[in-house]
C-alpha cells in the first residue's frame, strides 16, 4: 500500500504522516517513509536528532522517481508528468490564528498542567 500525505504548506502534513508511521511501525507493520516535501523535517518529527535528520539526503532531486513510485499502476494518473509540485489554491489551513480557531480546538489536560490540543 502506498499512502501519500499532500496539502498546502502548514496544513499538518509531516504530523500527520509522522503518527500514521510511529502508528504502523508500533503495531509492527514495515514502513518505509519518503519525505519529498522542500523543507524536510519528517525525520525530526520521527525522533531523529538534528545532526541524524541534517543528514539524511535532500528528495527533490529524486523527484521523478518519487512520482512514478507514488503513481504506480493507478489508471486515474496517465503519467507522472501531471503530478504538479505546488502547493494548490485555497487559503490558509484554517484552524490556527483564525476566527475558527474556537470551532478547532479544545482544552485538554496534558499530565499536571493545562494546554490547548487541536482537535479535528
Amino acid at each position: 500500500m502506498k499512502i501519500a500525505f499532500v496539502g498546502k504548506g502548514g496544513s499538518g502534513k509531516t504530523t500527520l504522516s509522522s503518527l500514521f508511521i510511529r502508528h504502523l511501525a508500533a503495531n509492527e507493520a514495515p514502513v518505509v517513509a519518503v519525505d519529498a516535501d522542500i523543507n524536510q523535517h519528517l525525520g525530526a518529527a520521527l525522533g531523529l536528532s538534528e545532526a541524524e535528520a541534517a543528514a539524511l539526503p535532500a528528495m527533490g532531486a529524486h523527484l521523478p522517481l518519487i512520482k512514478e513510485y507514488l503513481r504506480g499502476a493507478n489508471p486515474r494518473i496517465t503519467s507522472a508528468d501531471t503530478m504538479i509540485k505546488t502547493t494548490p489554491p485555497g487559503a490558509a489551513p484554517g484552524c490556527c490564528g483564525s476566527a475558527r480557531t474556537t470551532r478547532c480546538t479544545r482544552r485538554a489536560r496534558v499530565r499536571s498542567g493545562s494546554t490547548t490540543a487541536r482537535s479535528g
